[in-house]
């Protein structure tokens, strides 16, 4: 016996989730829960909302939404000269290194007592500071042994200092710098810009979230922006140019990340979860007989391998980084670019000064030397 079924395909341009539970027929979820068609071809998520609008069958998939990027070197914005320490143990350094300075200056205040403010002896205290945190020795002399001792621990913390701080400078060649980009907030305080799928589920999700942290990336990072929604292949493509987060859905996006990426900025690729992840079904109408039919001969796809086959080129694996032994990180003028300006900053100060100074001079000789010489016979 022979049975001729016709399947009428009906197509629709958008899920249109924003209509879940309303008397529309407009997109995908529309003639599902308005029974305009039996059963969807376009797999869909089975969550709270959409309980109520259609039946699930068995999980086919797991969306995997990732928000991806080329991770910075500078992990943070932060100068690569900042890069070994923490912020605020840089301010613990430059405090220690004052109350030192506070300390010697005491000293040479106590001792010349009599003698009148050792403006000179202070400003030399400063300057070996200085040139101990910089390992460039200091020329400070005293009898006394309480400056003595106070700069030895000094010498010492600065030398532990340096060890630390060259040896990051020095790994930072061998090693790949860690991924300090992995949480939400710290996607919303990188200097990368956020793009977004241009798919109405992910317009969907931010929009019905009630996680704060998701929240505060699409107020601050999607909704002041109009240029942040794009197609897989326009999105993938300005995170392969640096400086971009993607979130889309992975699957089938590392098919082009596969076919557009380079060996190096594969192993620059990283992501954080932003949507969590969600078992997809083939959708039939709310009480439909065809649930269990698909059910039945799905779940049979599922154990013979025969889904598994199917799905492999439509979810695809993150591509692995192949890492070469001998492979270094290039530093870009881009890195160093703050040693220069720090070098030509110091330059035009100090002539600043010596014009200053020059000023200084001749004025002093001209209005409070010269009228006070006498001619001596």
């Amino acid at each position: 016996m022979l049975i001729e079924i016709w399947v009428k395909l009906i197509l629709a341009a958008q899920w249109r989730l924003d209509l879940i539970g309303t008397n529309s027929s407009l997109g995908v979820v529309g003639q599902m829960q308005m029974k305009v068609v039996d059963f969807s071809v376009a797999p869909l998520a089975v969550v709270q909302e959409r309980v109520s609008s259609y039946d699930g069958t068995i999980e086919i998939g797991n969306g995997k939404f990732f928000s991806l990027f080329r991770h910075p070197k500078g992990g943070m914005n932060r100068n690569i000269f900042l890069h070994p320490f923490q912020s605020t143990l840089w301010v613990s350094v430059g405090g220690l290194l004052i109350f030192v300075a506070v300390l010697l200056c005491a000293t040479l205040v106590i001792r010349r007592t009599n003698q009148g403010f050792p403006f000179s002896d202070i400003a030399l205290v400063v300057l070996d500071l200085v040139g101990l945190v910089s390992q460039q020795g200091f020329l400070a002399e005293s009898s006394l042994f309480s400056k003595k001792l106070i700069f030895m621990v000094s010498i010492a913390f600065c030398v532990l200092l340096m060890q630390f701080y060259s040896t990051f400078i020095m790994s930072y060649q061998l090693v790949r710098p860690p991924k300090t980009i992995n949480t939400i907030d710290q996607l919303i305080a990188s200097p990368l810009k956020v793009l977004v799928e241009n798919m109405s589920y992910n317009m969907d999700f931010f929009k019905r979230t009630k996680d704060p942290a998701v929240t505060r990336l699409y107020q601050r990072s999607v909704v002041p922006y109009d240029d942040v929604f794009y197609n897989v292949s326009t999105g993938i493509e300005l995170v392969k140019k640096g400086g971009y987060s993607f979130q889309c859905e992975t699957s089938y996006a590392y098919a082009w990340v596969i076919d557009t990426f380079t060996e190096q900025q594969i192993c620059e690729l990283h992501y954080i979860t932003v949507f969590p992840h969600r078992a997809i079904h083939i959708p039939v109408v709310k009480g439909s007989p065809l649930r269990e039919l698909f059910r039945v001969n799905l779940q049979r796809m599922k154990e013979t391998a025969i889904l598994a086959y199917d799905r492999a080129p439509y979810f695809i694996p993150k591509p692995k980084c192949v890492q070469k032994n001998n492979e270094t990180t290039a530093i870009k003028m881009s890195d160093v670019i703050t040693a220069f300006l720090l070098l030509v900053c110091g330059i035009l100060l100090s002539c600043f000064f010596l014009l200053l100074e020059i000023i200084f001079e001749n004025l002093w000789l001209r209005f409070v030397i010269q009228p006070n010489y006498v001619w001596i016979d």
